[in-house]
């Protein structure tokens, strides 16, 4: 489960369930324009969610769209390249 800061509450429950409506929404508007959003690392390239301080990182291989992670923003940037990177394939 993910960790908001406001454990047990009713209304972090319900914050935590818009998560993935805001996921699934941001997947969409990548698959309609995916160059829309601008590389970060690599082939990597980053749309950051609209209500959440969260980030989906994706590729584009051939004609697909690959979603490689979903990672919070507070992150190091450093370690985000790092999982970025054991995500690539030759």
């Amino acid at each position: 489960m993910l960790s908001v800061g406001m454990h047990g509450t009713k209304r972090s429950r319900q914050v935590l369930r818009g998560i993935p409506t805001d996921v699934y929404a941001c997947v969409s508007e990548i698959s309609k324009n995916p160059l829309l959003y601008p590389k970060v690392y690599s082939e990597f390239r980053r749309r950051l969610l609209r209500r959440f301080p969260y980030a989906i990182y994706f590729m584009i291989k051939d004609d697909q769209i690959v979603v490689c992670g979903l990672f919070h923003c507070a992150r190091d940037p450093r370690a985000i390249r790092a999982k970025l990177h054991d995500r690539e394939t030759p």
